[in-house]
């Protein structure tokens, strides 16, 4: 019942005994009279408006809600009107009802109590599996991870549901329920469920416990405890291991020997000759930690299932200990650990190894040439007659023989006379540009390049020009003759690979020197004469 239907039934008692005219409790002839007297219309029944004028009288101040939360509570049989035994029934209802709060709680559990039912299952064993799940007793979330593991839950039972039967079962003051509370609590969900309890019981007894939590990652200084040093190698709180398998000796032999008796090979493997040769192009007699991985990388052997980490370790497990680097054998090994890493057999790892073009330069920039690194003629002082610097005889490096070499280089280079037309036209632009007594020095060969159109970006350059131009002249001479000019015409023919002939043409269009300064403007007072006064006119 609502507060108020309860509060106007409680207040509206006492004053209908007032109204009847009694203070004590009328006797069933007195209350026959007194509802004849109050029912007006003699039909044996009072309606609402008799009922409201009869409490009016009682107490004037009542509301209309009260009244009909009054009335409603009388008319048991819910026809809109109340007869006589209604009207007896409600007068000698019981007033020793417990109201206080303790008293509630009292009714709210007997309502709400978990009733047992005939088809229930061997609580016995129930028990059992309440004490593994839990323990001895159990809080609202341990019932909720129960209900989940067990799978319980449905549409008509849920999460939400759980915790209100939880809160049914557990005893007031208590956050806790024991084996019989559960009992209760298993009665209520079965209920919720539309289902038997026994069903319920076999979902709990039928499932495990359910460790949902966090699986910490392998830690190798923590779980294995052959690595455990000093007072913590003798130390048994640490696990079932004695002493000496705890040894640092004898946990590097146990690991060798796991290494060992996982690498011996049981699967088919092939001849061992071409891999070996393999191994003698990647490392030479023994072979380190970087070497391994390189051949790896090269034989095409690193994929997903193994990568780069899986080469060292594997590299870790079969180099002895106190060595950086392994043999012929323990390659051997290594490359059986490796075909069992990948999940193939070894000689399917073999024929890798053994057809592959050996190391492979990965990155490697060339450098650049050198003059005076790989031109060994330029070597001077004790470096001249050190054989350790490269092929040639000492004589070969001096000065004088040098400058000899390059010379008769260039004029055996320079020497030839295909694709070549008449001097003659070309010998006359010389002279054009000569302006040291027929001879040409750098600046003016480098003019004579440029304006006869010879220089360009790609082939010949003015760098390319000064270059050309030093080879040709004579060791201490700072000009060149047309002997040298013609010379210097083929190498630019070879420098830009073309005919000399072309190169000739070119010269030969040039009509000579281009003038490129700046013109000044025109100066009336300087430039027209007849402006001219004094002593200046005529001049």
């Amino acid at each position: 019942l609502k507060w108020a239907r309860f509060k106007g039934w409680w207040w509206a008692r006492p004053v209908a005994s007032r109204a009847l005219g009694t203070t004590a409790m009328p006797g069933a002839d007195e209350l026959k009279a007194k509802f004849a007297q109050l029912d007006e219309n003699g039909d044996g029944k009072l309606d609402f408006e008799e009922l409201k004028a009869l409490l009016k009288k009682g107490n004037p101040s009542m509301s209309n809600k009260e009244i009909t939360a009054l009335y409603q509570g009388a008319d048991k049989n819910k026809d809109g009107t109340i007869d006589f035994e209604e009207f007896v029934d409600y007068i000698f209802s019981d007033h020793s009802v417990n109201r206080s709060t303790e008293g509630r709680h009292a009714r709210l559990a007997a309502k709400s109590a978990a009733r047992a039912s005939v088809n229930e299952g061997d609580w016995s064993v129930t028990e059992r599996a309440f004490h593994e799940h839990v323990g001895s007793d159990m809080d609202g979330r341990e019932a909720a991870k129960l209900c989940a593991d067990c799978k319980i839950y449905d549409k008509k039972f849920t999460k939400t549901d759980i915790d209100i039967m939880f809160a049914k079962v557990c005893p007031r003051g208590k956050r806790r329920i024991d084996f019989d509370g559960f009992k209760d609590l298993l009665r209520l969900i079965a209920a919720k469920k539309e289902v038997d309890c026994a069903e319920v019981q076999t979902l709990v007894v039928t499932h495990h416990h359910e460790v949902n939590a966090t699986k910490p990652d392998a830690v190798r200084f923590h779980d294995d405890k052959s690595t455990y040093t000093g007072a913590h190698t003798y130390n048994e709180n640490h696990g079932p291991a004695g002493a000496p398998e705890r040894d640092p000796g004898r946990r590097h032999s146990r690991l060798h020997s796991t290494t060992s008796a996982a690498a011996e090979g049981d699967g088919r493997e092939d001849d061992w000759g071409p891999v070996e040769e393999k191994f003698r192009d990647f490392a030479g007699v023994d072979m380190d930690n970087r070497e391994f991985v390189r051949l790896c990388t090269d034989c095409e052997l690193l994929d997903k299932k193994f990568n780069r980490n899986d080469a060292d370790i594997i590299f870790t497990k079969v180099c002895p200990r106190g060595h950086r680097k392994i043999g012929i054998d323990e390659f051997k090994r290594a490359l059986r650990l490796v075909a069992k890493h990948k999940h193939t057999e070894t000689f399917a790892i073999q024929e890798q190894v053994a057809s592959s073009r050996g190391p492979v330069a990965h990155g490697v920039t060339k450098a650049e040439a050198v003059r005076f690194h790989d031109d060994k003629s330029s070597y001077t002082g004790s470096h001249v007659h050190n054989e350790m610097h490269g092929v040639g005889n000492a004589m070969d490096r001096t000065a004088s023989g040098r400058h000899e070499r390059l010379s008769q280089e260039t004029k055996m280079h320079a020497g030839t006379k295909e694709d070549e037309g008449d001097w003659n036209s070309v010998e006359a632009v010389f002279e054009m540009f000569a302006t040291r007594q027929h001879e040409l020095d750098g600046r003016d060969f480098s003019k004579m390049c440029q304006d006869c159109d010879l220089i360009d970006k790609k082939f010949f350059t003015k760098n390319e020009a000064d270059i050309v131009f030093t080879k040709v002249k004579a060791r201490g001479e700072r000009n060149i003759t047309f002997e040298e000019f013609k010379a210097a015409m083929r190498l630019i023919a070879d420098k830009k690979g073309i005919a000399v002939g072309a190169v000739q043409e070119k010269v030969r269009a040039c009509t000579g020197p281009h003038c490129n300064a700046t013109q000044a403007e025109a100066v009336r007072f300087h430039d027209d004469k007849n402006t001219y006064t004094g002593m200046h006119v005529g001049k």
